[in-house]
């Protein structure tokens, strides 16, 4: 199974936890070597068009607490979580109206990113189909 919630604000790939907690302990997920393979795997799909990858909360400049990534993944031990954050740079504050609100020009090469990042997730997910275990994909755009 997989969940994968797409944003703007960056050009990184997420996966849990985002909470205070988990920052302040540096928790990480059991499988979070799988998690940091795949994201690797989706930012070379892209041409590496991400940024970053990695733990939230190892990657952004604030916890997050709350977010439907963490509950999906703990709650409901989905194993393969992501926060795909799709625009802008990390860091640059002052843009901040061009990192939530991409040129129309850049769309289409930016959804071809995406998609490609996507087929190596579902990838990922059909291939442990393959091995018996039932997989779903749920994307959540916010």
């Amino acid at each position: 199974d997989a969940y994968l919630s797409l944003h703007s604000g960056a050009q990184q790939v997420f996966y849990p936890f985002a909470d205070s907690k988990s920052r302040q302990r540096q928790v990480l997920p059991e499988n979070h070597e799988r998690l940091q393979s795949l994201a690797d795997a989706m930012n070379e799909a892209t041409g590496h068009f991400f940024t970053d990858t990695g733990a939230t909360w190892q990657k952004n400049d604030y916890a997050a607490d709350g977010t439907a990534a963490d509950w999906a993944y703990s709650h409901h031990q989905i194993p393969l979580v992501y926060t795909f954050e799709v625009f802008g740079v990390p860091g640059d504050l002052p843009n901040c109206f061009e990192q939530f609100n991409p040129g129309n020009l850049e769309l289409p090469d930016v959804t071809q990113k995406l998609l490609r990042a996507y087929d190596a997730l579902a990838f990922e997910v059909a291939s442990a189909s393959a091995c018996g275990k039932s997989t779903t994909v749920s994307i959540i755009r916010s």
